[in-house]
């Protein structure tokens, strides 16, 4: 029978069926791979953000990156996580501590601002400018004045630091000179004259004149500021007088009698009443627009 080919293709065959199963895997007696056990779980040295081994490995890692140091009374307290964020400590009620930097000084949670943009704040100064880095920096008077000065005219400076054209009408140009006569219920006598000092520059641009009855004219004269009243000598009109003939008021915006329609600041003015008839209580007022 020992000697009988076809027993012992039989016994082989029984052999094989025993230790290898048709499926191909491995006996349910027999250990995995890498020392696992037949229960089917991983085994082995763990990798990527995971230590140890399986099936019991822990995690090292978090993407990649190992979060540092331990916290105070126990294990690192995630704040944050993202594609790149490592667990820090902390807790989101936790104020910031630690030395300040950049533009601050001092520690948290508490610093102080040390400077702007990297340069310091001006210790003292009265008037804070800025330069073309965003940096506080300490106004000179010359830079005050060139700024407040360097409007024209009408122009105003602006909260933006720029000169802005006036939006106003012209009406807010228009001042007034002249005088009064009162006779104080008597007719007026002419020869009486009224002096003042007008103290803005202007141009005269017209006149009106009014009386309680009668007639009236009146002259004006002119000089610079200095020690000394005009008399008739400084006339400012010729070929005439302002006058009213009829009525008791007259408005006028014809400057042809005058020989000049400026008037600088500080020049004295004399309104002289040149002639009247009836009247007890007459007045000149010139409109001269500030310039």
């Amino acid at each position: 029978m020992k000697n009988d080919p076809k027993l012992l293709v039989w016994f082989l065959v029984g052999v094989l069926l025993l230790f290898c199963p048709v499926t191909g895997q491995q006996p349910l007696s027999s250990p995995i791979a890498n020392g696992g056990s037949g229960s089917g779980g991983a085994a082995g040295p763990a990798g990527g953000d995971l230590s140890g081994t399986y099936p019991n490995p822990t995690v090292a890692k978090v993407n990649g990156s190992t979060p540092g140091g331990t916290c105070s009374g126990g294990s690192p307290i995630v704040t944050a996580i993202s594609s790149s964020a490592i667990p820090t400590c902390g807790s989101p009620s936790t104020p910031p501590n630690g030395t300040a930097g950049g533009d601050l000084s001092g520690t948290y949670p508490n610093p102080t601002v040390a400077q702007v943009n990297g340069a310091a704040v001006p210790a003292s100064a009265n008037v804070l400018g800025s330069n073309s880095s965003k940096q506080l920096v300490s106004a000179t008077a010359a830079n005050v004045v060139s700024t407040f000065s360097s409007c024209s005219g009408t122009q105003y400076l602006g909260a933006d630091g720029a000169c802005h054209n006036s939006t106003g009408t012209s009406n807010q140009n228009i001042r007034t000179i002249g005088a009064g006569f009162d006779g104080s219920g008597s007719a007026l006598s002419s020869g009486k004259t009224v002096y003042f000092t007008v103290p803005y520059a202007c141009t005269v641009a017209g006149y009106n004149i009014t009386a309680d009855t009668g007639t009236v004219s009146f002259d004006i004269w002119k000089v610079a500021t200095g020690t000394a009243i005009p008399t008739v000598s400084n006339t400012i009109l010729t070929g005439g007088y302002l006058a009213l003939s009829s009525g008791t008021a007259l408005h006028s915006t014809s400057t042809s009698l005058f020989t000049t329609t400026a008037v600088s600041a500080n020049d004295i003015v004399g309104v002289n009443l040149e002639a009247v008839s009836s009247a007890t209580i007459v007045s000149l007022v010139i409109q001269c627009n500030a310039s």
